[in-house]
């Protein structure tokens, strides 16, 4: 920089920054963005040397360079703390009115791609480290990004690409999304003799096998996942990889109920009668056990303890042969009883 040329000392060190061959890209930042501290916040440590505080001063015409013995050295300083200035301006609402003035009026260039028609395009950085990569461009009708040196109209393909960053070109086109082309890209065809090749071949099937990842839920954003449930537990697919989780302990009751085939609507008709049938009889059995037994505590509180328990016995035997009425009395009992033989002893 020359601070004795006319130029530099009326219109100050931005203009005269970012009107230097090579920085066509970048935007004159104002003077106020620059003076408040809270944006400048984390930038003292990318100046080496503790030189921060000099080059803002150079940035803000508060000293000359020429105070400085090394003035290429501070210029190129000061260049790198004003493009790390310029990244985080261009992002905000005023910076991207900039920004947008000059693309309208094709200051960062067209698409190198010939079916792109001379579009339009914006730069765009890989990372907002310094010395990680150069400018590149970014073209919103095939989505691609090329090399600034691509681009015989930019001469920029010197600045560093966190002056700019991966956030603002697509920031840009959110903001501004009439700038957005309504058309398709157009695909470019490869003919041998006028021909098509088929997509299939060697040639251009890499091509094919691109397109088709490129358009996978798969190799979608980080942001996207991909969720399935096997054996209860939850395995989650981001980024390629799985991560499997916790398994989900919440199955409900009913929902098991409901599988299971209802048993009493398949049975014969013939079986379910003979089953009520069964049921009565256990039930009567039941019945008569009950009766057995309080009629054995009545009996055992009775005055004779010997004919209150043989009365409890006799109708413990009704009670049990049957407690519906099918058993046999205790006076069949008896008849029954008297015509047995005697045994051969007794006929002695």
């Amino acid at each position: 920089m020359s601070s004795g040329s006319e130029d530099s000392e009326v219109d100050g060190w931005i203009r005269w920054h970012c009107g230097h061959e090579g920085n066509e890209f970048l935007c004159e930042v104002d003077r106020a963005y620059i003076e408040d501290g809270f944006n400048l916040y984390g930038l003292r440590a990318a100046v080496p040397h503790g030189n921060f505080q000099d080059c803002l001063d150079i940035i803000l015409d508060k000293i000359e360079v020429e105070e400085f013995e090394n003035i290429n050295y501070m210029n190129m300083l000061a260049g790198q703390l004003y493009g790390l200035i310029h990244a985080r301006f261009i992002v905000t609402s005023h910076g991207l009115s900039v920004m947008h003035s000059k693309y309208r009026q094709c200051d960062f260039g067209c698409c190198p791609r010939v079916l792109c028609g001379n579009q339009s395009v914006v730069p765009i950085g890989s990372s907002m480290d310094l010395n990680h990569d150069s400018v590149c461009i970014f073209c919103p009708k095939c989505g691609e990004v090329y090399s600034a040196g691509r681009n015989p109209l930019c001469s920029s393909r010197a600045l560093d690409g966190a002056y700019f960053g991966p956030t603002f070109a697509h920031l840009f086109f959110m903001t501004y999304s009439h700038e957005v082309p309504q058309e398709p890209p157009q695909r470019y065809v490869p003919r041998v003799f006028g021909f098509r090749v088929n997509s299939l071949s060697e040639s251009i099937a890499h091509l094919s096998r691109g397109r088709e990842e490129a358009t996978t839920p798969s190799s979608g954003a980080a942001g996207e996942a991909v969720a399935s449930t096997e054996g209860g537990a939850e395995t989650r697919r981001a980024a390629g990889r799985p991560i499997r989780t916790l398994a989900r302990t919440t199955t409900r009751h009913q929902d098991s109920v409901a599988v299971v085939p209802d048993r009493q609507s398949t049975r014969n008709p013939a079986i379910q009668r003979a089953g009520m049938a069964t049921s009565s009889t256990a039930s009567g059995k039941e019945h008569g056990d009950q009766g057995t037994s309080k009629d054995g505590a009545r009996g055992s509180q009775g005055g004779d303890g010997g004919s209150g328990k043989l009365e409890s016995a006799k109708r413990g035997s009704i009670a049990s042969t049957g407690g519906t009425g099918g058993g046999l009395s205790l006076r069949t009992k008896r008849q029954r009883t008297s015509d047995t033989p005697v045994s051969g002893s007794t006929k002695q």
